[in-house]
């Protein structure tokens, strides 16, 4: 039987980037809070602000009048700051049928090193994916639709494997791995994605809901 080889997207595939960016606004909320500035107040105007496509941590600073934090620091914090997020019901028991049926899963995601490192551990994606099949783009010149990421995994795994992406950003996520002859599939957004989807996907197929994948990959 032939190897198959499905290869997750991180940030609105696996678990939604919007609530990332929640925990980050509220663990930032929490430092700076003080009586003048409630940490509600703090972070719901953080978020109203995001909301309205205005800069959020410039915004914070110029109406509490803050002085000892800075934008900088700010999106620093944001960066670096260790994520309350979780799986959703459905992708948690989508990656365990994955991985009773003996698919091989990985990961490939652009961004910057250790926020996606803290991303994935707060998941406990390794529960499902080997350490050693999750590839993090942190340079410029290696971020998708570069080959090298998709290359890692054939490399590893041989021509004969079927490989499978799953993904969601409609600019940039199946152009390499189509070009390879991988499987592709988009997860479409639900509306709650922060890249919106304002293109023809590009995969090979479009899915609603991860739990399709399975049935989908067989």
């Amino acid at each position: 039987m032939c190897k198959k080889v499905v290869v997750f997207d991180l940030d609105d595939t696996l678990y939604k980037e919007i609530d990332f960016l929640k925990s980050a606004y509220r663990h930032i909320a929490s430092l700076v809070s003080n009586a003048n500035a409630p940490e509600e107040a703090v972070y719901e105007l953080m978020l109203n602000t995001y909301q309205t496509g205005g800069n959020a941590f410039e915004e914070t600073v110029r109406q509490f009048g803050f002085r000892l934090y800075s934008v900088q620091w700010m999106l620093c914090v944001y960066r670096h700051h260790k994520p309350k997020i979780t799986l959703d019901e459905n992708t948690w028991q989508t990656l365990e049928q994955l991985k009773a049926n003996g698919v091989t899963m990985g990961i490939i995601s652009d961004g910057r090193l250790q926020q996606q490192w803290n991303k994935i551990e707060a998941l406990e994606l390794m529960k499902f994916v080997d350490k050693k099949n999750i590839v993090i783009n942190d340079i410029e010149d290696r971020f998708k639709p570069d080959r090298r990421s998709f290359r890692f995994f054939m490399d590893k795994f041989g021509k004969e494997a079927d490989y499978w992406y799953i993904g969601d950003n409609t600019a940039k996520d199946f152009v390499a791995p189509n070009s390879l002859g991988w499987t592709t599939v988009c997860l479409l957004d639900d509306g709650r994605n922060i890249h919106r989807q304002t293109m023809p996907t590009g995969a090979n197929m479009d899915v609603r809901h991860i739990n399709e994948i399975p049935k989908i990959i067989g």
